[in-house]
């Protein structure tokens, strides 16, 4: 959603009469805490479909930490595998990046 100014401009149009707050009117990716960002509402998935889900995040986590680890082999991996397993990459890098920011922004203006 952040940076994504198609979904953006659908939140835009579905809101229209709504006043928009002037980041999110002003900058496609400056809706983080908006009411309108859809994405914020979002409710977590039922234990049920994270029990069912579960087997495949672990062999998605596997092969991400084999490869890393420069230990995975392209037989290995299918083209399901690799589908989620680069859904399972990005999630890493995006949670480790929002991290790394946290880190830099609490060195540079301290903690709270």
């Amino acid at each position: 959603m952040l940076g994504d100014r198609a979904a953006q401009d659908a939140i835009r149009e579905k809101t229209a009469g709504v006043a928009h707050c002037p980041i999110l009117r002003s900058n496609p990716s400056g809706c983080t805490g908006c009411a309108n960002n859809p994405h914020e509402k979002e409710r977590p998935p039922t234990p049920a479909v994270v029990d069912e889900a579960a087997p495949y995040l672990a062999r998605a986590f596997r092969q991400h930490l084999l490869a890393e680890l420069g230990l995975l082999r392209p037989a290995d991996v299918s083209a399901a595998d690799l589908e989620v397993l680069g859904h399972v990459h990005t999630e890493i890098l995006e949670r480790r990046l929002k991290l790394q920011a946290n880190f830099v922004a609490a060195t540079l203006f301290g903690s709270k």
